[in-house]
């Protein structure tokens, strides 16, 4: 639901970072991309491990930003939740997630959840 809210903020501040929608999601460790999975994916995912041969981009953010936003919030609060994610900055206890856009290749399959 929030995607397309993120997007438009993208586009309109942040233009030069890559879009959510066109990029690979990576993460530092397991427990991260299992709850990004459990999270996003309704617990249907596969965890790979990976080596980037090409990368044209790779934005850092934490997760835990876009998950933390609920129905009840303003609209100008959600804008300034949005504009966190995409400034790079951090909650807490960040959870952080790697847009990714570039070439890569599967080194070892970790994990497959159907």
């Amino acid at each position: 639901m929030w995607e397309i809210y993120f997007e438009k903020v993208r586009k309109k501040v942040f233009n030069e970072l890559p879009s959510r929608k066109e990029s690979i999601f990576l993460f530092d460790n397991i427990d991260d991309c299992n709850y990004y999975i459990k999270t996003h994916k309704n617990g249907i995912g596969h965890i790979y491990e990976i080596e980037i041969t090409r990368q044209e981009t790779l934005f850092k953010a934490d997760m835990n930003i876009f998950d933390e936003i609920d129905l009840s919030i303003t609209q100008n609060n959600l804008l300034v939740e949005l504009y966190k994610y995409w400034d790079k900055q951090s909650s807490k206890t960040p959870r952080y997630e790697y847009l990714f856009q570039g070439e890569c290749r599967v080194k070892n399959v970790l994990q497959q959840r159907i």
